[in-house]
C-alpha cells in the first residue's frame, strides 16, 4: 500500500488577494507499512497535504498515486469549457475515490467531535455497515477495532460515547476509522488536549496496531519527544515544503536548521550534547530518555562511579 506524490501544490484562494501556496511543489514516497512522524507548526502544509491522500482535497497541481490509483486523475474535468463531462467519468471518478477511502483512513484533530451515535457499538459501526458488510462482519470489526484501542466491548458496547471520558472518547473514535480496516492510518495530532497519561495511551495503541498489523502509519505531529519514541521516519514541513526526511537521529543531527524554522529536537538530546562536551563516552545521537538512561549507566560502570 504505497503513497507517490508527485510535483504537488496546493493553493488556497487562487487568483484572489488572498492567495495561499499551502504546498509548494513537494514530492513524498511512502512506502507499505512505514511509520511516518509529519513535523512542523500549525499552518505550514502538514494537514492540507494528509487531506488529499484520500481525495479530501483537490490539489491545484500534481499527482498523488495510492496503491496505483492515481486519485487526482480527472479533477480538472469540471473545469474543461471545451466539451462536457461524460458521465462514464464521473463515475469512474467516484469509484477511484471510494476505492482509495476504503484503504486510507483519516483521523482528524479532536475526532471526538465527530461522534454521534446513541451507542459506541453504533458509533464505530457505522463505517463497515455503509461498506456494505453483513451483520456478523460488522460486528466482529468493531469487536476487534474496541480491543485495538483497549476498550472492552461487552462492557461499553450499549454506553453512549458521550459518557466517556476525553481519552476515552478520542479511543472510540479511531476505533470507527479501524473498523474500516484501512491499509494506510493517518492521524492529525491524535494527542491533541490529552494529559500525558492519554497521550502515552494513545501512542502506545498505535504503536503496537503499527507492530502488529504491518499498516502504514502517518501521523501528524509537532512534538518531537513523541516522534523520537515512536516514529520510524520523520518528515518536517515549513511553508509548504519538505525540509528534511529522514529517521528521527537523521533528522535531529540538524539542530540549527530545526531551530531556525522555530522547532527543535528533543529536550534530552540538548542534555547529550551538553553532556558529551564535558566528556561523556556517550553517542551524541541519543533521542529519547530510554537510551540515555541506558548510556549513563554503560557510561557510569565502565568509569567505576
Amino acid at each position: 500500500m504505497s503513497i507517490k506524490i508527485l510535483n504537488l501544490t496546493h493553493i488556497y484562494d487562487k487568483k484572489t488577494p488572498n492567495e495561499t501556496v499551502a504546498i509548494d511543489n513537494i514530492n513524498l514516497d511512502v512506502q507499505t507499512g512505514e511509520f511516518i512522524g509529519l513535523i512542523g507548526h500549525t499552518g505550514l502544509g502538514k494537514s492540507t497535504l494528509i487531506q488529499q491522500l484520500n481525495g479530501l482535497l483537490k490539489p491545484s497541481s500534481g499527482d498523488i498515486i495510492v496503491s496505483g490509483y492515481n486519485i487526482t486523475e480527472g479533477l480538472d474535468l469540471p473545469r474543461n469549457n471545451k466539451r462536457k463531462v461524460t458521465k462514464a467519468e464521473v463515475t469512474a471518478r467516484k469509484k477511484r475515490l471510494l476505492e482509495v477511502r476504503k484503504r486510507v483512513g483519516l483521523v482528524f484533530q479532536y475526532p471526538e467531535y465527530q461522534l454521534f451515535e446513541e451507542t459506541i457499538e453504533k458509533d464505530i459501526a457505522f463505517g463497515p455497515i455503509n461498506l456494505g458488510l453483513n451483520e456478523f462482519e460488522v460486528k466482529n470489526r468493531v469487536i476487534d477495532a474496541m480491543q485495538t484501542v483497549g476498550i472492552d466491548y461487552e462492557t461499553y458496547k450499549d454506553r453512549s460515547p458521550f459518557e466517556l471520558s476525553g481519552g476515552q472518547k478520542r479511543r472510540v473514535a479511531i476505533a470507527g476509522v479501524l473498523a474500516m480496516k484501512p491499509e494506510v492510518l493517518i492521524l492529525d495530532e491524535p494527542t491533541a488536549g490529552l494529559d500525558p497519561r492519554g497521550r502515552d495511551e494513545i501512542l502506545g495503541q498505535i504503536k503496537r496496531l503499527h507492530d502488529k498489523e504491518k499498516i502504514t502509519v502517518i501521523i501528524v505531529s509537532h512534538s518531537m519527544e513523541d516522534m523520537a519514541k515512536i516514529a520510524e521516519r520523520l518528515v518536517v514541513m515549513n511553508k509548504g515544503q519538505i525540509v528534511l526526511d529522514g529517521t528521527p537521529k537523521e533528522v535531529f543531527r540538524h539542530i540549527d536548521l530545526l531551530e531556525e524554522i522555530g522547532l527543535a529536537v528533543p529536550q534530552i538530546s540538548y542534555l547529550i550534547r551538553q553532556l558529551v562536551k564535558n566528556g561523556f563516552d556517550i553517542s551524541p545521537e541519543i533521542i529519547t530518555v530510554e537510551e540515555a538512561k541506558n548510556a549513563l549507566i554503560s557510561h557510569l560502570t565502565k568509569s567505576g562511579r
